[in-house]
């Protein structure tokens, strides 16, 4: 860190300010003189807190740090903006952001504090939904990697990674969390804090999630479950037990995903956040399914249908599995039954389409179904389009966007009522899925 007098050396020349101004600004001072600023300037000597100020003023720094107290104490303010992104206190946030915006002034005399500040600052954008304004910043901070140190390296990396994962770019989120890892195996000190190990794992697991490699999920999820030791009920400790819960769904670790999914509900409860309530009830949907209890997944995604606000990706999920729980129960239903089972999903698509029918990725999702209530016998129709419409556009859509065990009951769907050389051909596709979903080394960097 340069001495005081050095930064001021280079903030008075960016500025084109003569050591005699500064003479004149501080003119209150009796024995302040060209020689004296200048050998402060060399780091010889100091200025008092009074003549310091004075030099501020003269300099327009009123307010920030250039003392290494002060520095200090502006750093741990920068990470308490952290930690309030962080816990979705964004009010109190962006007064942080606002008062410490003119950092960005010392940034001729300090690489340390102006670049942090700007790192923290699109942290805060991009998880108040401002992603075009969080990703020009990044853009604009793409040319300045040779600037930053190692600790800004990676609070850029895992806003990149975050930046592509609100974009849905989820393999390009992973190797942006990646990296940041990477550079936290060199350098310790990057995770000394406990929230952070989390945040990071936590983010790499959702990416592998996303990517439909639950093994690989479950692996940094158990890193740092313990890491979380707070028993009452909490934010952090739900998000790591629902990555868990949804990973063992998906690899059909039925029991344990029961197990944190009982705990899961009475802390989501306990906090009274309709977006937790939502998921815990999405994934004991996503449960009593694997266990063919229809009737009571049905509830509970209509329960979670209701905690999700429409247009968003987690109602579109909602919506979309129990349209497919409803259809997928018809096979055990007695005729009537059935009967109103398959007008309620035909009502549920309709519905649904009128939301999403013009989304670019959601709207195949909702047609796809419309197909796959038809081939699936339960509905009289264009039979013959739609085994080809599910193998040509929707099982390509699904996998696009790595949904590929959804593809693989569509392509179940299709081996079943295909001839034999068709079908075989459909067995494989399974196989391959099987393949690159549960059977990858997480040591291979393909995804």
């Amino acid at each position: 860190m340069l001495k005081v007098g050095e930064k001021i050396k280079l903030l008075r020349e960016a500025r084109g300010i003569a050591r005699d101004d500064l003479v004149l600004a501080i003119d209150l001072i009796k024995d302040i003189t060209t020689n004296k600023i200048s050998f402060i300037e060399r780091g010889v000597g100091q200025f008092s807190e009074e003549e310091l100020e004075l030099v501020k003023e003269c300099l327009d720094v009123i307010g920030l740090p250039l003392t290494e107290h002060e520095c200090v104490a502006i750093e741990e303010r920068l990470y308490v903006l952290r930690s309030l992104v962080r816990g979705r206190q964004f009010s109190e946030a962006e007064i942080i952001v606002n008062e410490l915006a003119d950092l960005v002034k010392l940034e001729v005399c300090d690489t340390e504090l102006p670049m942090l500040y700007r790192l923290f600052e699109i942290h805060f954008l991009l998880f108040t939904d401002k992603l075009d304004i969080a990703e020009e910043k990044l853009n604009n901070l793409q040319g300045r990697l040779d600037e930053m140190n190692f600790k800004h390296r990676y609070f850029y990396n895992c806003n990149m990674g975050i930046l592509y994962a609100m974009r849905m770019r989820y393999e390009e989120s992973l190797s942006f969390f990646m990296q940041a890892f990477e550079l936290t195996e060199s350098r310790d000190e990057l995770l000394q804090n406990d929230n952070e190990k989390i945040s990071l794992h936590i983010n790499i697991a959702k990416c592998y999630l996303h990517l439909e490699f639950p093994n690989r999920a479950i692996i940094h999820l158990l890193k740092i479950r313990g890491l979380h030791t707070e028993k009452s009920a909490n934010k952090w400790s739900l998000d790591i037990d629902l990555s868990l819960i949804k990973a063992y769904i998906m690899v059909n670790s039925l029991y344990e995903a029961e197990k944190l999914l009982k705990k899961s509900h009475v802390q989501a409860n306990a906090l009274k956040d309709n977006y937790y309530i939502g998921l815990v009830m999405f994934y004991y949907g996503r449960l009593h399914i694997k266990t063919e209890n229809w009737k009571m997944a049905a509830t509970c995604l209509d329960q979670a249908i209701e905690c999700f606000e429409k247009g968003t990706a987690l109602h579109f999920t909602a919506i979309y599995r129990k349209i497919r729980c409803l259809i997928d129960s018809l096979k055990v239903n007695k005729y009537e039954a059935a009967l109103a089972l398959r007008d309620e999903a035909d009502d549920l698509i309709k519905e649904a389409q009128s939301i999403y029918g013009t989304h670019e990725v959601y709207s195949i999702y909702f047609e796809s179904l419309d197909h796959y209530l038809t081939i699936s016998g339960h509905r009289m129709g264009q039979y013959t389009i739609s085994p080809e419409y599910i193998e040509n556009i929707a099982i390509p859509h699904l996998i696009k966007m790595n949904d590929y065990f959804e593809a693989v009951d569509y392509y179940k769907l299709l081996e079943i009522n295909y001839k034999k050389a068709k079908s075989l051909s459909m067995a494989r596709a399974i196989r391959d899925i099987y393949q690159r979903c549960l059977l990858n080394d997480e040591r291979s960097n393909s995804v």
